[in-house]
């Protein structure tokens, strides 16, 4: 019985810690929708006048 209990305890905090994951990148991806013009992939990425790259320090795409 005990062995049975351990099983479904590792279950379930497999599924918790996989459903937490998918929801965390969901959460991000429309985030990342809804800002539009700045996302992070890693490191800080912008988009201006659709392309995507790093900011300089005059601000301007590089």
């Amino acid at each position: 019985m005990k062995n049975h209990l351990k099983i479904w305890v590792f279950v379930f905090l497999l599924m918790s810690l996989l459903l937490g994951t998918t929801q965390s990148t969901t959460h991000a991806a429309t985030s990342k929708r809804v800002l539009g013009t700045q996302f992070t992939n890693g490191l800080v990425s912008f988009v201006q006048n659709g392309k995507y790259g790093m900011m300089d320090k005059k601000e301007e795409l590089s």
